[in-house]
């Protein structure tokens, strides 16, 4: 059995109203200001809704969450990968996490900002991004933040393809992908990035590219 997918409440669920007459005032529910902490926005910075959106979406992971409020992503920091943000970044999240899940109202990510755009120039300034290519950058700098390999290893993938003149059986052929698939996961995900993303979001994300020349689809990565 695999690990049970924990339940999720985003929100105070609303209470149910009585049924009432037609032309009968209807009682409305007055919001209670600091009653749900944990339960808030994120402030815009200029035309940074897709940061926001991202971030609040991370912040809704049970399991990233309590990763990073509880203080545990400090035992994983890497100050010496030559990708990442020197531990700035994860640190920067962590406290945005925090805020997050201690404040009654909106927050504002301007120290998080900073440090993203400090690390990376693509998002700095206040313009309009896309959120999925966010998203993969903000991956990709928190896993190099907490990768546990300190020096990278280089691997040669293993080749699944077989020799044309003496081809293996289907059922063979079967057996040698899988083994295949699962050196080229245990190369990456022990070997050279073996951090939290990967573990929680390593596989779960596909970009794909559309060409308008003749419609064709084709996936990318």
């Amino acid at each position: 059995n695999g690990p049970a997918t924990p339940t999720l409440v985003v929100g105070p669920q609303p209470q149910q109203q009585p049924v009432v007459a037609a032309g009968a005032a209807v009682p409305v529910a007055q919001p209670v200001v600091g009653e749900f902490k944990g339960e808030v926005g994120l402030r815009n910075l200029g035309n940074t809704c897709y940061m926001n959106a991202v971030l609040q979406a991370l912040a809704h992971v049970p399991p990233l969450r309590e990763y990073f409020t509880s203080g545990e992503f400090t035992h994983d920091i890497n100050l010496h990968s030559k990708f990442g943000a020197k531990g700035a970044l994860a640190a920067a999240f962590g406290q945005l996490m925090h805020q997050l899940s201690e404040s009654d109202e909106a927050v504002t990510p301007d120290a998080f900002k900073r440090t993203l755009s400090g690390w990376d120039a693509t998002f700095a300034g206040n313009a309009q991004q896309d959120a999925s290519e966010f998203l993969v950058k903000l991956f990709e700098g928190l896993g190099e933040d907490l990768n546990r390999v300190r020096d990278k290893p280089y691997l040669e993938q293993p080749d699944v393809t077989s020799d044309p003149d003496d081809p293996l059986a289907p059922a063979k052929m079967a057996e040698l992908e899988v083994a295949v698939a699962s050196d080229c996961w245990t190369n990456h995900a022990k070997q050279r990035e073996d951090h939290p993303i990967t573990a929680l979001f390593g596989g779960q994300t596909r970009p794909e590219i559309s060409c308008n020349v003749d419609d064709p689809e084709r996936s990318v990565g």
